[in-house]
């Protein structure tokens, strides 16, 4: 298999490539990567043909087959890196990267192999994808983690010597969060054992200015604070860890939603630093005691099990011989934000306006729209299925847009446009489901109204929902995001909920750091 694809690219495809297009046909401006068996492809290619490629990536792949085991570099692939100075010489970038959240197999594989290569002294450059798995979210990732490091003139290593400066001087960094890759440059003064200063953090496109409170140094031990307005309240970002010469590493939190390790490097070091690996959230994956892409460790209680069984194969398939409903996007005018907004609504199979159907209002997440429930959880498959096995009945879906404000698109910085998540409510009682109920053939009493949403979603659907019984008997939160209210706020009075509610649903993935929030709130 592996051979008559050698054959194809180095007899055929690569010749035709540079025939037909202006390539510069040197090795060093020639890179080979691959995605799962396409990583095992070109490892076993690209090694063979140094003389060929000067940059090899595999995205959840890697060189020795998916065993788990690990192996020997200097016998390996025909001993091509037995010498690792004349390996690493050669080849600019060596890139490996998996996703946290892959099968053992996989997952063993590429740490494995990454492991042994490090062992025997050859550079590689590793990357781990948090919270995901054997899946485009991971190979997307690595494609944008790799690509900025090929065709780059090789550069020297950055010195480890400590620096006498102490942590004075401008430091950047970038490093994924929740809401984008974001960049951020800090311009520090130390003054003893303590610092001031001030950073610029980008993400998308977009700027803001910080302060940097509370800063300390002890000995090689670094913390500083900034505060994030988030929802007309400050949630303080803490950064802890240490300083070596010109590397600094650190753990960064935002309040309960986030946890990442991040090194920021010193941008006016005389050293040039050599092209870094990306922000390395490795123990954020670890496999003993795993975070989830949102927060810290992950504890699960003896309730947080399954309350249902695995859903059969195919239940998010379409599938031929069934009733199918139907998806539109409408137009509706909201007083509340002073603008004409857009929702999605499903109807079911055999939709007539004879017949009164009950209604589920069901919200996106931070960086989504009425459209991000289509794009990811096709709920109108899955309902169409259930509706066909008896196992639902038939309803209405409307997937609104969450963010109340006019210009109601995500934008580079979803983060932005966190409060107007909060004012949805207005916009959902007051606009939206009048607007619906009149388009509609639909009842209108409160046992027939449901709300439910996913992350960000899942905070406004436990906020707005247990905050207004008299509208809606059924509310779940998937993932509730920090947005949620504390549980005394959420339900103050827990005996009238208990009357009112006919199913209060919380879930969340086992290896999901929001998880916490849910658990809070079944606690």
């Amino acid at each position: 298999m592996f051979n008559a694809l050698e054959e194809v690219f180095m007899g055929d495809l690569i010749p035709l490539i540079d025939q037909t297009y202006r390539t510069r046909p040197e090795r060093e401006n020639r890179a080979m990567a691959g995605l799962s068996m396409g990583g095992m492809q070109t490892f076993q290619i690209g090694l063979k043909h140094l003389e060929t490629f000067a940059y090899l990536g595999g995205f959840s792949g890697a060189g020795g087959g998916f065993g788990g085991g690990t192996f020997d570099p200097k016998t390996s692939h025909g001993g091509v890196m037995a010498d690792a100075k004349a390996f690493n010489d050669k080849v600019r970038v060596l890139f490996l990267s998996i996703g946290t959240a892959e099968g053992e197999r996989f997952y063993n594989s590429v740490k494995g192999w990454r492991n042994s290569l490090e062992g025997a002294g050859i550079r590689t450059v590793f990357y781990e994808s948090p919270g995901t798995a054997h899946e485009w979210h991971t190979w997307r990732r690595s494609l944008k983690e790799f690509v900025p490091l090929i065709f780059q003139a090789p550069v020297a290593a950055a010195s480890a010597a400590p620096v006498a400066r102490g942590i004075s001087g401008t430091w950047k960094a970038e490093f994924d969060t929740q809401i984008g890759r974001q960049k951020y440059t800090w311009i520090l003064k130390q003054d003893g054992a303590t610092f001031t200063g001030s950073a610029t953090a980008e993400v998308g496109g977009r700027k803001r200015e910080v302060e940097v409170r509370e800063g300390k140094v002890d000995g090689d031990k670094v913390s500083f604070t900034e505060m994030l307005n988030f929802q007309d309240r400050e949630i303080p970002i803490s950064y802890t860890g240490t300083v070596s010469g010109n590397e600094m590493k650190l753990t960064r939190e935002v309040g309960e939603f986030a946890k990442e390790d991040i090194v920021a490097g010193r941008a006016d070091a005389e050293a040039v630093a050599a092209p870094p690996a990306p922000a390395n959230p490795e123990a954020a994956g670890a496999r003993e005691g795993r975070r989830g892409r949102f927060g810290g460790p992950i504890v699960l209680g003896p309730e947080d099990k399954p309350a249902f069984p695995p859903p059969a194969d195919g239940f998010d398939k379409a599938r031929e011989g069934i009733g199918h409903g139907k998806l539109e996007t409408v137009d509706y005018e909201s007083k509340s934000v002073g603008s004409k907004r857009k929702a999605l609504v499903y109807t079911p199979p055999g939709y007539s306006p004879d017949q009164k159907y009950p209604v589920l209002y069901l919200l996106h997440g931070i960086g989504g729209d009425e459209d991000e429930w289509r794009r990811g959880g096709h709920p109108e498959i899955i309902l169409d299925n259930l509706i066909a096995d008896k196992k639902a009945e038939p309803m209405i879906i409307v997937m609104p847009n969450g963010r109340a404000q006019p210009d109601d698109r995500p934008g580079p910085d979803a983060m932005a446009t966190a409060p107007a998540f909060g004012k949805f409510d207005k916009d959902l009682l007051n606009d939206l489901i009048p607007f619906i109920e009149s388009k509609y053939s639909v009842r209108k009493d409160r046992e027939s109204r449901a709300l439910a949403g996913l992350s960000m979603g899942g905070g406004q659907s436990l906020n707005f929902g247990l905050g207004n019984l008299d509208t809606f008997a059924w509310v779940g939160g998937f993932s509730s995001a920090p947005n949620t209210k504390p549980a005394p706020e959420l339900v103050p009075d827990s005996e009238a909920a208990k009357d009112r509610l006919k199913l209060l649903y919380l879930s969340c993935g086992s290896t999901d750091g929001l998880i916490r929030v849910s658990q809070g709130v079944h606690s």
